[in-house]
């Protein structure tokens, strides 16, 4: 697990060491054991290491194959590296590191082969020095990242993309363009991201660049299209079957040189995790736990239940809100883009790392197994939809959607009836999105209704709408490819950020196959989502362990708003920053405090999410930009002016 970068020009000047260098270190918290760089004239190539696998000096990178032909650096875990010692017995390899393997199934297979070989999480860049090609690749659920910078003349890429920082020629440019998407969804489609010039590379694609013809190629080797439903599967054979590729993906992701343990939140994900790694390796188990003060947000009963059952040692930490705003400023500027989910997995590794440096945890789950309660209720609004539509026509169903919406009080009521005029695509855009509509309309200038709707719209491409799938099915993928992108982004760069590698089995290849595989009735049954999981986990867990209410990895942002950290909220929002007030209509807050004090509980955390988006807005945008918020040391704390990108 490391972080990568390079520079790849399309002229005949060789690339500046120093500027290589100064990208690499710039990401020294993702590799501190080791360093290595290499530049071929017009190219450059980097890497930070963080010594998982084949510890020794065998295992640096940039790793070369035998003759000096082919070079890469990589960041990532090849689980099933040793399936293929056979098909390349011939090379002699020099280093026990799945990284070789990499290399050396690209000079026997090529690019697509390997990749598609490869079950893991990964990013790399392979350099052809016969061929004249670079090959950028990423995984196939977007576990590990990749940014791309396009300059004159030169393409960039790193694992973070504060790394362009050091290029002369990088400027901070807000995306005016997408900032209303973002505002509302929390991410953007097509590997765009909220700086103008920087793209990702998207999840299961790898990029060609042809340095004799100087252009690039996209390609995608991967998408959950071609998974169907198996029809004749009986319950008790899912069970079954879902067992041997569990522990089969999680005894693969326990290889490692140096000591592992897993994240447990206490729900019902990472507590399986837990179990099963019981069950394979009972002497080294170790699990680790965070919550906050705030009872609502943490789950130590549970975690604490889960570990005295199945844990040799387990360490628990327990969390201040004042910790989250001291560690904000930093959290954000590690993770690159505005945080909007807190700053818990750094906590939490960063009081791993003295005892573990890989750790394992349980997202992905929810969106295969439908666990959390936008499937069931979007589920539900496509099933009244498509009553109404063979009663009504699409113009009457609007017609009863504006009437059906304004009958009752209730939010809940109001949104169930203006999505009653949605197609099956636009339900599940309306769920995908994290901003209520009013809320949106009210937050963002110059905006009405029609808009929120052409957003949504934006969001459908990822609905496989005309493939052979139900609803929750396609709803199920979508949120791999949208919502779940924000969550392992999270993941990976705040526990990067403490040095810790995190391995996710859940989006294990097989696992994600089967899952999809699977009729509706085994995920959602009697209203209850993760239905499968949770008859498969009374094999470990007590019935009152396994169905209660769902809480996740929470973040107490309705406490923080209804106390005193309020005006600190409102400070930074009320902040000037002419790029980012432009898009918003700041009149509203005084509106939305009294909404949080009095509201009920649901409208209190609806009226949250847009002044917290703005929030975290405002603080990225400080940290790449013109710090004006530097005057609130007093409660940012943690040295904030340190934490500032070197432009």
């Amino acid at each position: 697990m490391c972080g990568i970068c390079g520079i790849i020009s399309f002229t005949d000047k060789k690339i500046d060491e120093k500027k290589l260098i100064k990208m690499r270190d710039s990401m020294l918290h993702r590799g501190p054991d080791d360093a290595g760089y290499y530049i071929n004239n017009n190219v450059g190539l980097a890497q930070r290491r963080l010594s998982i696998l084949d510890t020794s000096e065998a295992g640096k990178q940039p790793m070369f194959t035998a003759d000096g032909k082919i070079c890469i650096v990589y960041n990532g875990e090849f689980y099933n590296y040793m399936d293929y010692r056979n098909d390349i017995k011939e090379f002699n390899l020099k280093s026990r590191s799945d990284t070789e393997y990499i290399l050396y199934l690209y000079k026997k297979y090529g690019i697509e082969e390997t990749i598609k070989k490869i079950n893991g999480i990964f990013a790399f860049a392979i350099l052809d020095i016969e061929c004249k090609k670079v090959f950028l690749a990423r995984d196939r659920f977007g576990i590990k990242p990749l940014y791309i910078y396009e300059g004159k003349d030169f393409i960039a890429f790193a694992s973070e993309y504060k790394a362009f920082f050091q290029l002369d020629d990088f400027t901070v440019s807000l995306n005016d363009e997408h900032f209303a998407e973002y505002f509302l969804f929390g991410w953007i489609q097509e590997g765009k991201t909220l700086l103008k010039n920087i793209t990702v590379l998207p999840p299961a694609n790898y990029m060609t660049i042809d340095l004799a013809a100087k252009k690039t190629e996209i390609t995608g080797y991967y998408n959950l299209k071609h998974i169907k439903e198996l029809t004749d599967i009986s319950f008790s054979e899912s069970l079954e079957r879902f067992d041997k590729i569990f522990s089969k993906a999680v005894e693969s992701q326990l290889i490692s040189d140096v000591p592992l343990g897993v994240f447990l939140s206490g729900g019902l994900d990472s507590s399986l995790i837990l179990a099963k790694m019981h069950e394979l390796v009972p002497s080294q188990v170790r699990s680790f736990s965070m919550g906050y003060k705030e009872e609502y947000a943490n789950e130590f009963k549970w975690s604490d239940f889960a570990s005295r059952k199945y844990s040799n040692e387990h360490f628990k930490t327990e969390s201040e809100s004042s910790e989250l705003f001291s560690l904000y400023p930093y959290c954000t500027w590690i993770y690159d883009d505005p945080l909007t989910a807190g700053t818990g997995f750094f906590q939490i590794a960063r009081q791993s790392k003295p005892n573990a440096t890989v750790m394992l945890c349980g997202q992905g789950s929810d969106e295969l197994f439908a666990g959390y309660t936008s499937a069931y209720y979007a589920n539900r609004q496509y099933k009244l939809n498509k009553l109404l539509s063979a009663l009504l026509t699409k113009t009457g169903r609007k017609i009863f959607s504006t009437f059906f919406s304004k009958l009752g009080k209730s939010k809940l009521f109001t949104k169930a009836g203006r999505r009653l005029r949605f197609e099956p695509a636009m339900i599940g855009a309306s769920y995908a999105a994290s901003i209520p509509e009013d809320h949106y309309i009210e937050f963002l200038r110059n905006v009405k209704r029609e808009d929120y709707e052409n957003l949504l719209n934006l969001w459908t491409p990822l609905f496989y709408e005309n493939s052979d799938d139900s609803f929750l099915a396609s709803f199920l993928k979508s949120e791999i490819y949208s919502g779940l992108q924000i969550i392992l982004q999270n993941t990976d760069r705040l526990t990067m950020a403490a040095s810790i590698e995190t391995r996710v089995p859940f989006l294990d290849n097989d696992i994600v196959e089967f899952a999809f595989s699977l009729p509706d009735k085994y995920k959602i049954m009697n209203g209850q989502g993760k239905y499968l999981l949770k008859e498969y986990a009374k094999k470990y867990y007590p019935d009152d362990f396994i169905y209660r209410e769902k809480k996740g990895f929470p973040v107490p942002l309705f406490d923080w708003y209804k106390g005193d950290d309020f005006i600190k909220f409102q400070r930074v929002i009320e902040t000037p920053m002419e790029e980012i007030d432009k898009h918003l209509n700041l009149s509203f807050l005084d509106n939305y405090k009294r909404i949080i004090d009095s509201g009920a509980m649901g409208q209190a955390m609806d009226a949250i999410y847009p002044v917290w988006r703005i929030f975290c807005i405002k603080i990225w945008w400080n940290n790449l930009h013109d710090n004006k918020l530097l005057s609130l040391d007093d409660w940012l704390g943690y040295k904030y002016r340190q934490y500032v990108p070197v432009k």
